[in-house]
């Protein structure tokens, strides 16, 4: 079968689990054959946008290449651990000490 270039496959992940030890494999097949392809295709469609967006207006060309990969990986790092509706993460990252919000909310 060919294809055009812009043709994608796209794969759909789903873990079943029981703590009672029973075979989850019925129910995560019946979820996975509920999965509705368009909006799948909508939510990609408006990833690639965010993404897209959010590089032309933080990209910075740097005349070092090692520099420009470093630049655009921390921007990556950075797109990818916050969200505009949280608290900003602290120099160390979200995942290795308590953020303002996680202060305030543990008093």
């Amino acid at each position: 079968m060919l294809r055009s270039s812009k043709e994608l496959d796209r794969y759909v992940i789903t873990v079943g689990y029981s703590q009672e030890g029973k075979d989850f494999t019925k129910e995560t097949l019946d979820y996975l054959k509920k999965i509705d392809n368009r909006k799948i295709a909508q939510g990609l469609a408006q990833h690639r946008q965010w993404w897209k967006n959010y590089f032309m207006a933080s990209t910075l060309e740097l005349p070092d290449p090692i520099y420009q990969g470093f630049y655009d990986m921390q921007l990556y790092k950075l797109a990818s651990a916050t969200r505009s509706d949280k608290p900003a993460m602290d120099l160390q990252g979200p995942w290795t000490s308590p953020t303002p919000g996680q202060l305030i909310g543990s008093t």
